[in-house]
């Protein structure tokens, strides 16, 4: 603090140089230097990088810091840097605009930042304005197209809101650009996870584990493809291998659980209460008790289960749709339909919930809305023969044959050992052949 000060009174001399002297000194002595910093803004007032010394002195202090930056900018508005820090505080504080304009400005003096395009990208997610941050994330790529975290930001917003091809394209691309990086291809193997390609999730899974034999979301997903192929003999493998190697275990024991569940019903319920309590304050444990509770028929307890992982972590998009799904079962639509679209605000790519809602429209008779949302799952994901099932069911009430049978043959493409689906689509059109002759026959 003593040779901050000291350093403070030679600025005038040649300000940049013993600012980002000063920057040296507060980076080992942050939390030593606030209180001669803030001394500084009183003894040279006039002089912004006083006040700009004090801002970064107090960087974990949001109200404080930030003040000091707007002093600092009021008396120099043309470092970007302090916009940008102002524009991060604001973010926290949940000041969308104000925090935008500082990026903006920050943009607008050092445009070749690649960090403040994706700082503002990140606001506008905070914003819930997903299609302005996926615009900025692309501004950010097509400005830094080598630039892998820049690529991983657009990819992510494109996870996020359904555009799977899109957002595995750019992940492709960051893994490449920095193949010792294995962020890229972790979130690459659990995107192809997500859409259903499991072939090519466990391809990539076993490229990250020749370089990494215990990267826990190499395992995990490999563990979770092993469930839903049921091979469970090496699913257990794994996670027993998993438990000695990586420091998060709940992922695997939540496989466990579900193995459980799978091979021995009537033990779910238990063994899922069991890690509850090794895990109490654990969401992602409350939300996998809760969906056991529904699945075993106590679906009011389920509410409150996932009341207590809202409460713990009140954006999770998982607990807001497990909450429609309990509702729907208790009949409680005005609450299901609650839920979900909170699901969606926050996750508009989550298939789940665009499907339940389709299925409440449905089962109220709003037959145009329960459509509307059928065909929105399907545009996001087609991996899932369920929409396609409903979406024709949808169109059988409307004794919209045609349309019933074609969506069906669609999904016969996709999914040709499904016999349901063939079922449907026999019924459909022997149903169409009837109503055609019966049109005919009224005609002549």
């Amino acid at each position: 603090a003593a040779v901050t000060d000291q350093i403070a009174k030679s600025l005038p001399d040649d300000p940049q140089v013993q600012f980002q002297y000063s920057l040296g000194i507060l980076a080992d002595q942050a939390s030593d230097a606030y209180p001669s910093a803030s001394e500084l803004t009183k003894t040279q007032s006039a002089n912004p990088l006083a006040h700009a010394l004090a801002a970064y002195a107090s960087l974990k202090e949001r109200k404080t810091s930030l003040a000091h930056f707007e002093d600092a900018l009021k008396l120099w508005d043309d470092e970007p840097d302090w916009h940008a820090q102002a524009g991060i505080h604001l973010q926290g504080l949940k000041r969308f605009a104000e925090a935008a304009a500082h990026l903006e400005k920050a943009i607008q003096l050092d445009p070749e930042n690649a960090d403040y395009w994706q700082i503002l990208g990140n606001i506008k997610v905070d914003e819930r304005d997903f299609d302005g941050a996926k615009e900025y994330f692309n501004k950010a790529v097509q400005r830094f197209p080598d630039n892998a975290k820049a690529l991983e930001n657009l990819a992510l917003i494109n996870q996020h809101m359904g555009q799977y091809d899109a957002a595995a394209a750019s992940l492709q691309k960051a893994a490449i650009l920095e193949p010792k990086t294995s962020r890229y291809r972790e979130k690459l193997t659990q995107l192809y996870f997500e859409v259903g390609d499991y072939q090519a999730a466990i391809d990539e899974a076993n490229r990250i584990l020749v370089d990494e034999e215990d990267n826990p979301s190499a395992l995990l997903v490999k563990v979770k493809i092993y469930v839903k192929r049921k091979i469970f003999e090496e699913a257990q493998h794994l996670i027993i291998r998993a438990r000695s190697l990586v420091t998060d275990k709940v992922p695997f024991e939540l496989a466990a659980c579900e193995i459980e569940a799978i091979t021995n019903k009537k033990n779910a319920l238990i063994s899922s209460e069991k890690l509850l309590r090794e895990y109490p304050d654990d969401p992602r444990v409350i939300k996998n008790h809760a969906q056991f509770q529904i699945e075993a028929g106590y679906t009011n307890q389920a509410v409150e289960t996932l009341q207590k992982a809202l409460h713990l972590a009140p954006q999770d998009p998982e607990a807001m749709l497990l909450l429609g799904k309990a509702y729907a079962v208790l009949k409680n639509a005005p609450n299901a339909i609650k839920y979900f679209l909170e699901t969606l605000a926050i996750e508009p790519g989550m298939n789940d919930a665009l499907i339940g809602l389709g299925q409440i429209y449905q089962d109220e008779r709003d037959l145009d809305k329960a459509i509307a949302y059928y065909e929105k799952a399907l545009a996001i994901s087609d991996a899932n023969p369920k929409p396609y099932h409903l979406a024709a069911s949808v169109y059988r009430e409307k004794k919209d044959y045609s349309k019933a049978e074609l969506i069906l043959k669609e999904a016969i493409q996709k999914f040709p050992s499904d016999l349901n689906l063939k079922g449907q689509l026999a019924a459909v059109m022997a149903i169409n052949l009837v109503s055609n002759m019966q049109e005919s026959n009224r005609h002549k």
